[in-house]
């Protein structure tokens, strides 16, 4: 998701169902570039919390979470969710959604919303703009629309996905592999072979899955063998 995406896409609302505050910071960038309103909506645990956000004259998420940046980078832990939790959640969203669609002007944006639905308690918090917050002084963001070269774990797993755009074609690889013995399995839309140990899946959009890579460091050498040796051995068109 990019900003582009919502240039292209002009909202009204959007519905925040994501389950990552690298995501959600994304969309409260682009509400605040492009003045529209949004729904934040989580679940941890047992706990949820939902707040209907008019970042432009109200608070942002950054407002409410001044630590947004620490969230982002424990976007991974694996918290797990109580799975009744997620449509209390999803209603209690959905039902302001119906509120702002029939009658805007009531809905009250500075009120965040939170339940457990372990001990059955709620509370709600009026959360303010904050007068120092950096997102919302700001008028450009460097919002990456090219995230190509660049790897990124799936949340919850030991596998890394890359994309690279400088990657031979699909078929050209493949006759590299078979060239050179290494054991693949061809599918509709992507490759599946075996390199150094791992598993390997390549995409016809040049996306990689590196599978049961045990870290950041170890998946970066795996691809840079495999970028290595295919932009060199294979002769591209």
């Amino acid at each position: 998701m990019t900003g582009r995406f919502f240039e292209d896409h002009p909202a009204t609302l959007v519905l925040d169902c994501l389950d990552n505050y690298t995501a959600r910071d994304t969309i409260n960038q682009a509400a605040l570039a492009g003045h529209f309103d949004y729904i934040f909506a989580s679940c941890a645990g047992t706990f949820g919390s939902v707040m209907p956000v008019s970042p432009t004259h109200h608070a942002c998420l950054n407002c409410l979470y001044p630590n947004l940046a620490e969230l982002k980078q424990t976007d991974c832990d694996l918290i797990g969710v109580n799975t009744a939790l997620v449509p209390l959640v999803s209603a209690l969203q959905v039902s302001l959604a119906l509120h702002y669609l029939v009658d805007r002007a009531s809905v009250q944006f500075d009120r965040l919303y939170t339940f457990d639905n372990w001990t059955m308690t709620q509370q709600t918090f009026r959360v303010q703009k904050a007068d120092q917050c950096a997102m919302c002084h700001r008028l450009t963001w460097p919002v990456p629309t090219d995230t190509s070269d660049t790897l990124q774990v799936l949340c919850g797993t030991q596998t890394y996905q890359v994309t690279h755009a400088l990657l031979p074609s699909l078929p050209l690889i493949e006759q590299h592999l078979e060239n050179q013995k290494v054991p693949y399995k061809r599918f509709k839309t992507f490759l599946s072979f075996n390199w150094d140990g791992y598993t390997i899946s390549l995409f016809k959009n040049q996306k990689l899955l590196l599978y049961g890579v045990s870290d950041l460091e170890a998946a970066t050498r795996l691809y840079q063998t495999i970028k290595t040796a295919f932009n060199q051995e294979v002769i591209q068109p």
